[in-house]
């Protein structure tokens, strides 16, 4: 081993070689932070801004004591040291990096940004203390007696708050998993509309009559989802029903004719028209398109303009509809 204080000057050069590096690059980082579109880059740069100078600098010194021959009480300090100074680091990079995703998640809403901030907060301070017992019990402290209860103070506030949690992960999975995306039309838990905002608890839709739907974000994770954002087009189908009194040449027609409707409106792509069945309560003509755009306002106009068409159609035909009431009661 080396008995010299050269070594220790040598590790000391070292780390102040590594704090002008890391200072450099940390300008770069500070830019890629703003500007990345990386969440990888991101990370990283956040990470690089959470090292410590005078952490790094005295870990890199006291690695240099390994050198050197240092009695058992001095080494043990040494080591004692390390632990202290290593721990703190992890914990304020941890944090960093936690409070960097609770600040980037999306968001407009005032009250959920405050609920991030809480949420923020109370990552930190779990981080803290999972530190604190960690250096404790490597120093010989016996921690049983606190993590016990630790437990059951954990156990009665994850009961306690069982709901908000829940949603609060089922938040974490779409933002991370991304079955849906603000802007995207789903049909969930029987309802459907436009997605307008994700927030921590609940996400909010808008529905074709113009009305607001809340759902929260548990049942966007757990029921069946069906979205039509990721669509190219959009997929519609319908039946009328005829009375059997309509003219069997008319009937025959009325494929031809919905096909020349459904192609002459702009935006919409003719797939079939057909008998689909004659039952007591009438003649089922089954009809569909697809709409070339996922918009559901352009869905909404052109159908308008089909079933105008439609009338005319069938009133200048002089085609007879079966009534409501007797199809219902089929």
């Amino acid at each position: 081993m080396f008995d010299s204080p050269v070594v220790l000057l040598a590790f000391l050069a070292i780390g102040i070689v590594l704090f002008f590096v890391l200072q450099k690059i940390e300008k770069q980082m500070k830019l890629s932070v703003s500007k990345s579109d990386s969440l990888v880059d991101d990370f990283f740069a956040v990470f690089v801004l959470s090292l410590q100078p005078l952490v790094y600098i005295s870990l890199v010194l006291l690695a240099g004591t390994f050198t050197l021959d240092m009695s058992d009480s001095m080494g043990r300090i040494r080591d004692g040291l390390i632990l202290v100074l290593g721990t703190y680091q992890v914990v304020v990079t941890v944090t960093k990096i936690g409070e960097f995703i609770f600040q980037h998640t999306k968001n407009t809403d005032r009250y959920e940004k405050k609920l991030l901030n809480i949420f923020s907060n109370l990552f930190a301070f779990v981080a803290w203390i999972i530190a604190i017992l960690f250096v404790l019990s490597n120093f010989g402290v016996n921690i049983s007696a606190l993590l016990a209860g630790f437990g059951i103070g954990g156990i009665a506030v994850a009961f306690a708050l069982q709901n908000i949690l829940r949603d609060l992960f089922s938040y974490l999975t779409i933002l991370l998993d991304e079955p849906v995306r603000e802007g995207d039309i789903v049909e969930v838990d029987g309802q459907e509309g436009t997605i307008k905002h994700i927030g921590i608890k609940t996400t909010r839709l808008k529905a074709t009559g113009g009305e607001e739907i809340v759902i929260p974000n548990s049942t966007i994770t757990s029921q069946d989802l069906v979205n039509y954002g990721t669509a190219k087009k959009r997929r519609v189908s319908f039946s009328l029903f005829l009375e059997h009194a309509n003219a069997q040449t008319k009937l025959t027609k009325l494929p031809k004719q919905f096909e020349t409707l459904i192609s002459s409106i702009e935006g919409l792509e003719f797939k079939s028209c057909y008998i689909k069945s004659i039952t007591a309560a009438g003649i089922e003509l089954a009809t569909i398109y697809y709409v070339k755009n996922r918009n559901f306002t352009l869905h909404r106009e052109t159908r308008t303009e089909l079933n105008l068409a439609i009338h005319k159609l069938f009133v200048k035909e002089k085609i007879k509809l079966v009534k409501a009431e007797i199809v219902a009661n089929q």
